[in-house]
């Protein structure tokens, strides 16, 4: 976990599914979502997917402190040369 004033970097947690949803519904709603994948926005499908981002440890939610709130996520991949 990393901390600055005013977000905190972690790790997600399956209770972040709300926040997941929200940032889904939005991506889904954007006028580029037909550039990507699409992804789901129902609870059940939401919560699976909160479950599989707190499982891996390269996916890392941005939560603003003052509203104890995820707002974004980045997802580290490291490049290794010559694999």
């Amino acid at each position: 976990m990393f901390e600055t004033a005013r977000l905190i970097i972690r790790h997600f947690k399956p209770e972040d599914w709300e926040n997941v949803q929200e940032l889904a519904i939005s991506k889904e709603n954007d006028e580029f979502a037909d550039c990507d994948d699409r992804w789901p926005t129902s609870d059940d499908d939401i919560k699976g997917m909160t479950q599989y981002l707190a499982t891996d440890n390269d996916i890392w939610a941005f939560e603003l402190k003052s509203e104890k709130k995820v707002i974004c996520f980045v997802n580290y991949n490291s490049f290794n040369e010559g694999i």
